[in-house]
């Protein structure tokens, strides 16, 4: 259901607004001993306000019901998007490539390791008491 109208607006979901990020990359590409490929890749982004979708609204809630059927709302769930979260994710990908010569053979050897991090900071709406006090909560 869209936040723009007022059955939205009952149930205290805010206006979407626009998801804000940072992100910084870096990286490099090395040949060592003229066979071996070596990349590395390092990461770090923050998304502020992101967009996702919310706890479900279920008629069976009293509450729910009543906002439902002031609005003449035939529906028995609804869900909403909101920017409820803000994450951050970094980590490195690091490469490492080979082709090796062995009696007219080539060999190829490739490694590869990922870490990455992802931290989430959000408000989890499961099962609604009362969504009018929603409040909208900002990690930091």
């Amino acid at each position: 259901m869209p936040n723009n109208i007022d059955c939205a607006q009952a149930f205290g979901i805010p206006s979407l607004e626009p998801e804000k990020s940072i992100n910084f990359s870096a990286g490099f590409t090395a040949r060592l001993l003229g066979h071996i490929n070596v990349t590395a890749d390092a990461y770090w982004i923050q998304i502020k306000d992101r967009i996702v979708l919310s706890g479900v609204f279920d008629r069976n809630n009293k509450y729910v019901r009543s906002v439902l059927l002031l609005y003449n709302l035939n529906i028995y769930q609804l869900q909403f998007f909101a920017n409820a979260i803000n994450t951050r994710t970094h980590g490195m990908d690091i490469v490492l490539k080979s082709n090796w010569k062995i009696k007219k053979q080539t060999c190829y050897f490739a490694l590869q390791e990922k870490s990455c991090h992802h931290h989430l900071l959000w408000l989890v709406v499961q099962h609604v008491y009362n969504p009018a006090d929603f409040v909208r909560w900002k990690g930091g």
